[in-house]
């Protein structure tokens, strides 16, 4: 190398110091690369207050000189989102709005680059007409959370395994002063886990939800919808979830559940990570399959999190596309 840059030097025409310092003045004087800003839409409020973020969007824009990564939080991303949409008001990248139809999303997302779906699940999730628009975040399982030291001071010694047993399990947290289980009513995003989500794999039928235009009464008490939101209707009838169900209060919840304030939640076992942040003991946190019944065998499902996408009318595509990859 040294022998390359001493021959390139030596080759240089007379009088090409004079150019280079002409060339290095000139740079001086150059105006600074202009600044792009990057905005980025979320549910994770979470994430934005304890700096983790942050650290994302520091790495990204030590690669990306001349970027800046902005962060907005929306606590009630599922409906604010739908507002947002209306208007066009949607940042660079945004978390998909899960209620929006396949055939709908070329209106509002671009189509992103095929090798960002190499080895991932749900890949097709978001696809429209051979064009995918919404990479998973994630994937989750259903099932109760629990705080084992809610259930020692309650008295409960066994993981409820049928329908009965949940329900006499939240009796004895009633009596112990604990909140038996959290629905997060207030919040309105949880509430689907009592219907379609747990209609769908209560079942054991994946397509479930599907076939229900087959019928024209699927809405019943005698079948699994009836049944899913009984159990939620007995929940609350017999006081055993949290008393204020009209105020948002999901953030609260986490650190309910955290210090056994509360007992259980009904939701992905993606929470868990999130009752940690808010205090939780590691050891202290449980999960056991939902006991819809008071049958010896229960499913489960695998879901997708939340989509991440980019708006169609960003300015900045190609950054939106880099930092959905990165």
């Amino acid at each position: 190398m040294l022998a390359c840059a001493g021959f390139l030097t030596g080759c240089s025409p007379a009088g090409s110091n004079k150019t280079n310092d002409q060339a290095a003045g000139n740079d001086s004087d150059a105006e600074p690369p202009q600044e792009h800003h990057l905005h980025v839409l979320t549910n994770r409020v979470d994430l934005i207050e304890n700096g983790v973020f942050k650290r994302y969007a520091d790495a990204f824009e030590r690669k990306h000189p001349s970027t800046v990564v902005e962060f907005e939080g929306l606590t009630n991303y599922a409906t604010d989102i739908l507002v947002r949409l209306s208007l066009r008001n949607l940042g660079d990248v945004l978390l998909l709005p899960n209620s929006l139809a396949n055939q709908e999303l070329s209106k509002y997302f671009e189509p992103l680059k095929p090798g960002m779906f190499k080895h991932l699940r749900f890949a097709d999730f978001k696809e429209y007409e051979g064009m995918r628009y919404g990479i998973a975040t994630g994937a989750s399982t259903e099932g109760i959370v629990y705080n084992k030291q809610a259930f020692v001071k309650a008295g409960i010694t066994e993981i409820p395994t049928t329908l009965a047993a949940l329900y006499e399990a939240c009796e004895k947290l009633k009596k112990a002063g604990i909140v038996p289980i959290y629905l997060n009513y207030g919040a309105q995003w949880p509430l689907p886990e009592w219907g379609e989500t747990l209609v769908s794999f209560m079942t054991g039928n994946a397509n479930y939800l599907n076939e229900m235009v087959h019928t024209d009464r699927p809405w019943q008490i005698s079948n699994a919808w009836g049944q899913a939101v009984t159990i939620a209707r007995t929940l609350i009838q017999r006081g055993y979830v949290e008393k204020d169900l009209f105020s948002n209060n999901w953030e609260l919840s986490k650190s309910e559940i955290a210090e056994g304030k509360s007992a259980m939640y009904f939701t992905g076992n993606w929470v868990i990570k999130q009752i940690f942040e808010a205090g939780g003991k590691s050891e202290d946190i449980g999960f056991f399959p939902f006991p819809y019944d008071n049958q010896t065998k229960h499913y489960a499902p695998l879901n997708p999190d939340w989509f991440i996408g980019i708006n169609k009318l960003s300015e900045n595509q190609t950054l939106a596309q880099e930092w959905v990859d990165y």
